[in-house]
């Protein structure tokens, strides 16, 4: 706990970006396919699948794209984050 007020900004600095780029996906995902606005915007929510799933059919919208699209956003963060961690630790 004694840390936690230096995690402060870039615990803010992190939620404004994942919140904004989360908001900017489902508008490009609405705009560039025949998504509805709801769903699309599910699609892009950060959460657990379980939790996604459990509110995007609380909120009546398509349940199965909003799945599918993140199950295949775990699996690519999944194999290809470290790639990318380890590549920018070396680059920097």
């Amino acid at each position: 706990m004694a840390r936690a007020g230096s995690l402060i900004l870039p615990l803010a600095v992190a939620l404004t970006l994942l919140i904004a780029l989360s908001l900017a996906t489902g508008l490009l995902i609405w705009r560039t396919t025949p998504t509805d606005l709801a769903t699309a915007l599910w699609m892009s929510v950060p959460g657990g699948l379980m939790e996604i799933a459990v509110m995007a059919e609380a909120m009546k919208v398509d349940v199965l794209p909003v799945l599918t699209v993140h199950t295949m956003r775990i699996v690519l963060i999944i194999s290809l984050q470290p790639s990318l961690i380890l590549l920018l630790s070396r680059w920097l």
